[in-house]
């Protein structure tokens, strides 16, 4: 099982993203950036900051990580497709109470 710094390690890898370029978006020095994705545990303000610079919903690595995907490809396939049928659901209930609304009214 991967931890969460693992996961994150391995995404930044997978996409070909400096650590430089990652510390610079993050505020955080590469040095601790490289210690934090080395480290067996994470605090969640560094987790929100590494999300935000990877313009990353800040529960995705926990999605990835609760989920052990074998890549950030699959994990990001996987709540692409979480989102459509998030929004096929918002788009049926819009339906339903506009039914309701055209039914009985205000």
């Amino acid at each position: 099982m991967h931890t969460l710094n693992e996961i994150i390690k391995k995404y930044i890898e997978e996409k070909g993203i400096k650590l430089s370029e990652l510390a610079k978006k993050t505020g955080i020095s590469a040095q601790n950036l490289s210690r934090i994705l080395h480290a067996k545990d994470l605090k969640v303000s560094q987790l929100f900051s590494i999300s935000d610079a990877l313009n990353l919903p800040y529960d995705y690595f926990i999605y990835c990580y609760t989920r052990q995907f074998n890549s950030a490809d699959e994990c990001l396939m996987s709540i692409k497709l979480l989102e459509d049928e998030n929004k096929q659901l918002r788009d049926q209930i819009i339906l339903l109470q506009n039914k309701i609304i055209e039914l009985f009214g205000n």
